[in-house]
């Protein structure tokens, strides 16, 4: 946690590659703790960096974290990359298991 709570802290002071580093740091120390994927996608979403995004995504699911958050920000990170398909996809997915999400509605309405 405290890991994590450093380099969310150097992305606030827009310190993305340190950031990015730490993170994936405690990634390797720790592959099935949620928490530093959502801060490392948070990272990527602040830096731009996308594509890397989906790749933290997907690491995040193979190592069994099937986080309806992660999958949130990762739809998010496709709608950027103009896959808007992909976005709405996922969005129809976390909408199955999360019916009364109001962020999940009013963000899959959007891409519409």
């Amino acid at each position: 946690d405290a890991r994590t709570l450093k380099a969310r802290t150097l992305a606030w002071d827009g310190e993305y590659d340190k950031a990015e580093k730490e993170l994936l740091n405690v990634i390797k120390r720790s592959p099935y703790y949620y928490d530093c994927y959502l801060a490392l996608l948070d990272v990527y979403w602040w830096a731009g960096k996308d594509e890397k995004s989906i790749v933290i995504a997907k690491m995040a699911f193979d190592n069994g974290l099937e986080d309806s958050e992660i999958s949130f920000k990762l739809a998010k990170a496709y709608e950027r990359l103009k896959n808007k398909d992909m976005a709405i996809k996922i969005m129809d997915s976390l909408l199955i298991i999360n019916p009364k999400n109001d962020t999940y509605k009013s963000y899959k309405q959007s891409l519409n």
